[in-house]
């Protein structure tokens, strides 16, 4: 998001800033950090208890950037061009994270969320709980699609 964000307002006019404008890029990013928030909020938080600088650093990433990422989208971003087949394009990268933290996990013995722990899970109930996560993943797109659209004809 700070990468985006950076982009946009030091390299708008460069090749880097004309990527981060695509309101396809920026959707996708929306969703990306919505889902960030939604996991961690719904199934993660109260698992680890971080304190100090760690608590405020977990309160920024996990509460205020998808908010502040929402309302950004919601007011600045051009939507009238939004198409839903980009919901499967914007799926490539949750998808290879879920294979790159599986893949490393095997090696490894560890995972970063208890939802995808194959050690204690084993590999169907994992893959049946990152399958749920794409899902999410494709349904938050499809909706922010719709809302996109619907707003831009007014």
């Amino acid at each position: 998001m700070g990468i985006c964000f950076l982009s946009l307002w030091l390299f708008r006019n460069q090749k880097v800033g004309k990527f981060f404008a695509k309101s396809s890029i920026i959707t996708a990013l929306t969703v990306y950090i919505l889902v960030v928030g939604l996991i961690y909020n719904l199934l993660l938080r109260g698992l680890v208890l971080p304190t100090g600088w760690a608590r405020v650093a977990d309160e920024l990433l996990h509460v205020v950037s998808p908010i502040i990422f929402l309302t950004f989208w919601i007011f600045f971003v051009e939507k009238i061009n939004l198409k839903y087949s980009s919901a499967f394009n914007w799926l490539s990268y949750p998808m290879a994270y879920i294979i790159f933290v599986v893949i490393r996990g095997h090696f490894i013995h560890q995972y970063p969320y208890p939802f995808i722990n194959v050690v204690n899970l084993g590999y169907p109930k994992a893959i049946l709980n990152a399958f749920f996560c794409v899902v999410l993943f494709w349904l938050l797109s499809i909706l922010l699609i719709w809302m996109g659209k619907k707003t831009a004809k007014h």
